[in-house]
């Protein structure tokens, strides 16, 4: 990043409901898909960020530029009821490999982010 040019802009991380000014890295944009991805940094480590692109329309004031960015990705953990304890849930548990690393973790699923799903499906 250039140092001429401050790459600050509002970020609403995991549903945040309001923003948090950061810099935004690695901007590409998806033309085709109405859509501009990037990365911001965070205290555990880089997360993708999307908002919506208009090309026709790529000014300084373009109406778009002052959407947030969120999270491209989502973690999803699921539970499930447990049958002899109605009130309670249970985590399933599987052989997961990460890496060089191998154990018995949590089963997590990897999703959009559902306005990311919206935009995308209304193409």
């Amino acid at each position: 990043m250039r140092g001429d040019i401050d790459n600050t802009q509002p970020v609403c991380l995991d549903g945040s409901p309001s923003a948090k000014l950061r810099v935004v890295y690695s901007v590409r944009r998806i033309p085709e898909q109405l859509v501009q991805f990037g990365t911001v940094s965070v205290d555990y480590g880089t997360v993708a960020v999307w908002r919506p692109f208009d090309p026709d329309d790529i000014g300084p004031d373009a109406a778009w530029k002052s959407i947030a960015w969120r999270n491209v990705y989502r973690v999803h953990v699921p539970r499930y009821p447990i049958p002899e304890r109605p009130k309670y849930v249970e985590y399933a548990i599987d052989d997961t490999q990460i890496g060089d690393v191998r154990a018995k973790l949590p089963i997590a699923k990897l999703e959009l982010n559902s306005r990311l799903k919206e935009h995308l499906r209304k193409l």
